[in-house]
């Protein structure tokens, strides 16, 4: 399973965990989702909290669950 969501500026990322949008978190800005759960380890190996998720090609999200999401939206699960 994973979970797809869509950054502020329109990039679409895959999860393996549900993200959480971040609020400036650690220097990070707003406008992304990060892996909440495996924030400590980011932190500690990187400064790009993207490490953690794959970057999709524009539209994969649409073809993958049949419509269009935007940051407005909540992460959804694919089985």
């Amino acid at each position: 399973m994973a979970y797809l969501a869509v950054n502020k500026n329109g990039t679409e990322r895959m999860f393996h965990n549900k993200p959480q949008r971040t609020d400036g978190l650690d220097g990070w800005g707003p406008g992304q989702w990060i892996d909440i759960s495996t924030y400590d380890e980011i932190r500690k190996l990187t400064t790009c909290a993207e490490d953690y998720s794959i970057r999709l090609p524009k539209g994969s999200i649409e073809k993958l669950i049949g419509k269009t999401l935007t940051w407005d939206d909540e992460p959804v699960l694919l089985k």
